[in-house]
């Protein structure tokens, strides 16, 4: 299966990608000495809540970086965005960097944001309220964020005894996916917090199961930050300092959970708190190229890869040649 729109946002921004050229550089430095950059984040609040308070506690400035955050409710333009230089970085979830990879667009991960949680209740398998089903026979219609196939839904679907390659994906922004399964839309949907709680909270919808260590590759990436090659080429030190601001928002996330629920409310993302268990699992450790890997891997033992993709090749470490 194929993602019409991704696809025709990746050609548009090709096209435009020469005469763009220019504007892949930073903003450049003001007279407070720090480099602009503007930097692509999730809608979900519990995801890109911890770049809002590394931002606001000065981490980046430290780091003589002046970020400047853009959510995005589109997941089918981050990419473009990034390759014609209206973003620096962006932040993505695991599938659009794939198929980058994979047509061999000038695209590589440059650190980890968020990893497949072991337990808890962050993310899950969400069915209609009143649907009787225990697991994933009878579903036919399943709604996710992004149109093109998910080899983690997959592994998720198949161990719920479901059969995800003849499922029609039904592409919802991530605010509407349970409106999409509660409506009738669609069968079944997997949705994350903060939208899971508000979306159970409404009770139109129910968790046919939690995502968790067996019905997932716990630890491998999830979201990452993305970054385009000659950028990173040209400004090695810009995104050193942005992958080192990033681990330290982690980092601080991680030891400080409640805080991070709490902060939620003051980002543009999300009107409430959010509850510290119902917060990701952040990633500290910086990029993981043999999880890369194992996740690469899935997705070319399922079809989903023209080629095998090596992770040290589509990945960019500071100081690694």
């Amino acid at each position: 299966m194929r993602a019409p729109r991704l696809l025709a946002a990746i050609a548009l921004a090709l096209s435009a990608l020469s005469a763009a050229a220019c504007s892949s550089v930073p903003g450049g430095s003001g007279d407070n000495g720090l480099t602009t950059i503007n930097v692509g984040v999730s809608p979900a609040a519990g995801t890109s809540t911890p770049m809002y308070l590394a931002v606001a506690q000065g981490v980046f400035r430290k780091l003589g970086l002046d970020v400047r955050l853009e959510p995005s409710t589109d997941g089918a333009v981050v990419v473009p965005r990034l390759m014609n230089g209206q973003l620096q970085f962006c932040m993505s979830s695991f599938g659009p960097f794939v198929s980058a990879a994979d047509k061999n667009l000038p695209i590589k991960m440059i650190a980890p944001v968020n990893r497949q949680q072991s337990d808890g209740h962050y993310t899950a398998i969400i069915v209609p309220s009143g649907s009787k089903a225990t697991d994933m026979s009878q579903v036919h219609v399943f709604a996710q964020q992004e149109g093109q196939p998910d080899p983690l839904s997959q592994l998720t679907v198949t161990r719920l005894n479901g059969d995800y390659k003849a499922m029609r994906l039904l592409a919802v922004p991530l605010g509407s996916i349970a409106d999409a399964v509660g409506g009738g839309s669609a069968d079944a949907g997997r949705l994350f917090q903060p939208f899971l709680a508000q979306a159970l909270a409404k009770g139109k919808v129910r968790v046919l199961s939690y995502i968790t260590a067996d019905v997932t590759l716990p630890g491998v990436p999830s979201a990452v930050f993305l970054g385009n090659q000659s950028y990173l080429a040209a400004h090695a030190d810009v995104a050193k300092r942005f992958t080192e601001g990033v681990r330290e928002a982690n980092v601080y996330a991680r030891d400080h959970l409640p805080e991070v629920g709490a902060y939620a409310a003051k980002t543009p993302l999300n009107s409430g708190a959010i509850p510290g268990d119902d917060l990701p699992d952040f990633d500290p450790n910086g990029v993981n190229v043999a999880l890369v890997q194992e996740l690469l891997d899935l997705y070319d033992k399922e079809g989903y890869l023209t080629k095998p993709l090596d992770a040290k090749t589509v990945t960019w470490v500071a100081g690694a040649s």
